[in-house]
């Protein structure tokens, strides 16, 4: 019955500028996705407040971004 109701909400017709009719948890799946392709985002800010703190436990410039990667 669940799946049946997911089907009929999906069927939906999108409000205009609205791609799909989204249930709970798929924008979550998405975004989760998208970040474990593409790295999160991190303002300049925050990058530099990390820097400043790898540096202070004595990582070195070449091993930040190796760190950040992983």
């Amino acid at each position: 019955e669940v799946e049946n109701f997911i089907g009929w909400v999906k069927s939906a017709k999108p409000q205009p500028g609205v791609a799909e009719v989204l249930t709970p948890g798929e924008p979550e799946r998405a975004r989760r996705a998208d970040r474990e392709k593409n790295g999160v985002p991190i303002d300049g800010t925050t990058w530099q407040q990390l820097l400043e703190t790898a540096r202070k436990v004595r990582l070195n410039d070449a091993e930040i971004p190796t760190m950040a990667a992983d």
